[in-house]
């Protein structure tokens, strides 16, 4: 392996990447010798396909919009699952990230010190989980922050609910509203608890 190109002759398609953190994942992506597809929606994928191909990379913008954020879970382990037999792995990156589109979530950069929320804490992993040394890395989901990286676990049952024939509303309503009765109305399917962890 070419310890300094680690990703020579592989391919990376970076969604967003026209400007904040997937601007500094196709950077790095094609700093490690990937040929980069540079995907956004307006002409800022020209200019960083000026800058990889200026530091003598590959890489060719596509404009639209390919985003599926309420299913990027589900893709990507459909993606890990169907594709691995052919040696391409797939994972997710929930990044927590100051860059223009979190600018009022996060707010600006600490004036001295280490910027925790940079796009900096985020690109070694992409770049890592893109290269033959994540190879046995595939269908998992991460959260990458303040120099941080949580590997999150699968989603599980917390409770079944059955009937013994078609459900009425009732029904729905006695079962379901006795259970959520004395439950935390904070307690969702969000995972704060989890992700005030990471």
């Amino acid at each position: 392996m070419n310890t300094a190109q680690p990703l020579a002759g592989k391919v990376a398609a970076v969604t967003g990447a026209g400007a904040g953190l997937g601007r500094a994942k196709a950077l790095s992506l094609a700093a490690a010798g990937a040929a980069i597809v540079v995907n956004d929606v307006g002409p800022a994928a020209h200019e960083v396909v000026e800058e990889i191909t200026g530091a003598d990379g590959r890489a060719h913008a596509v404009l639209g919009d390919v985003s599926a954020k309420a299913g990027i879970i589900a893709l990507t382990v459909s993606a890990a699952r169907g594709c691995e037999r052919y040696g391409v792995t797939a994972n997710a990156i929930c990044p927590r990230a100051r860059t223009a589109m979190t600018q009022d979530v996060f707010g600006d950069a600490p004036g001295d010190g280490a910027d925790l929320l940079s796009v900096d804490q985020v690109v070694p992993l992409v770049t890592y989980l893109a290269s033959p040394g994540a190879a046995n890395v595939n269908g998992q989901v991460f959260v990458v922050h303040s120099g941080k990286i949580a590997l999150l676990a699968p989603a599980t049952v917390e409770a079944t609910f059955t009937t013994d024939s078609t459900w009425t509303l009732e029904e729905v309503a006695d079962r379901l509203g006795t259970h959520f009765t004395d439950r935390d109305p904070a307690r969702t399917f969000s995972a704060k608890a989890a992700m005030d962890r990471v």
